[in-house]
């Protein structure tokens, strides 16, 4: 299989359409088609080890693997319990961290993949179990931890505990039986009321919201945090607290961890920083302050200058930008005609950041 859809990669890359290609490749099928498009997508997003097999679906909802090995860590054990396993992204890392896993998961196509995923990794100790999970836990005498990461619909604006599959009820007293320390995968949209006495951790890969995890029992630290990857920097509720005034744009402009405003855990934030003021731009916050610093959760931007909209032109020139990436509220089909229609004619060597307040272009590196 994967012999095959190295062929189709191939000729994916070589411009090949899919009639084509069912012409050209003996045993074809639509599962290794997919199978290749997906490798081709992870070869640029590096989300996942490239020599593991995954179909397109299976990208799209697998751990990406810096989150997989910090939650490895943070649920180091004796036994772990992994429950909706997938292709096996994160069994394989917990295998490392753990010295036994058990791994279920009731779609035989996935959980063939996952046992594939083990032997290229050489992870030997992972236990797969192919069946449905609340069938398996009454058999299951002993786990030290258990995770869970449940089916749920990927459609729904906002999650709900009513769309898990199993029910979130059935499965947390099943599990419960066995186990009090209980990590659940949750949706970053789910309404933080709905889940009771867990610490709600929030996931940040390069300041970007990943993954949220409910931790139950002795493994819960918190009412709710924040860890940004790959500096494993965490940030808590219980952490010092603080609030900054509103105050006018300054040398620079920092944008805040978007896992942090999700978790609506600003004032812990500012009690990290000093001598800096918050900063709006279309009800957006942003920090800003006179003097550079480093912090986990803040991504910096010098300011250039400020310009009305009618001669941004002339300062992309003067201040040799190549690239313009935009900031505000901007419709999504009109993005890219505006930032081409700005790089037009650009022909210097930096790439700016350009934040929109009404009539008016913050310029910044």
């Amino acid at each position: 299989m994967l012999e095959t859809a190295v062929e189709i990669e191939s000729l994916l890359r070589r411009g090949y359409n899919e009639p084509k290609i069912r012409k050209e490749v003996k045993g074809f099928s639509p599962e290794i088609l997919s199978i290749a498009k997906a490798k081709i997508t992870n070869n640029k997003l590096q989300k996942i080890p490239q020599n593991y097999i995954f179909t397109e679906e299976d990208l799209r909802f697998s751990t990406n693997i810096e989150t997989a090995k910090y939650r490895a860590k943070r649920l180091a054990c004796s036994t772990i319990l992994d429950i909706g396993c997938g292709i096996g992204m994160q069994a394989i890392e917990f295998s490392k961290t753990c010295k036994k896993v058990m791994a279920i998961e009731m779609d035989r196509r996935k959980i063939d993949y996952a046992r594939a995923n083990a032997d290229m990794a050489c992870a030997r100790n992972i236990e797969f179990i192919n069946s449905d999970a609340i069938k398996s836990l009454p058999e299951i005498s002993h786990a030290d931890i258990i995770f869970w990461d449940p089916e749920r619909q990927a459609s729904e604006a906002e999650r709900t505990l009513s769309s898990f599959k199993p029910s979130f009820g059935s499965m947390l007293n099943a599990m419960e039986a066995i186990t009090k320390n209980i990590a659940i995968e949750m949706p970053p949209q789910i309404n933080k009321s709905l889940v009771k006495n867990a610490e709600l951790e929030y996931i940040s890969i390069n300041s970007s919201l990943n993954r949220l995890t409910a931790y139950f029992g002795s493994l819960k630290s918190c009412g709710i945090s924040v860890v940004a990857l790959p500096s494993l920097a965490v940030l808590k509720d219980i952490s010092k607290k603080s609030r900054l005034k509103a105050g006018s744009l300054k040398k620079y402009l920092y944008e805040i961890n978007p896992a942090v405003l999700k978790a609506n855990i600003l004032p812990s934030l500012y009690g990290q920083l000093n001598k800096c003021t918050m900063f709006k731009i279309d009800n957006r916050i942003f920090i800003t302050s006179d003097s550079l610093f480093e912090n986990p959760f803040l991504a910096p931007y010098q300011i250039l200058e400020i310009q009305p909209k009618s001669s941004l032109k002339d300062s992309l020139l003067k201040n040799n930008i190549r690239k313009a990436i935009l900031h505000g509220k901007i419709p999504e089909k009109e993005y890219w005609k505006i930032r081409s229609e700005l790089e037009k004619d650009l022909s210097g060597t930096l790439t700016t950041h350009l934040f929109f307040i009404k009539d008016s272009v913050i310029i910044a590196l």
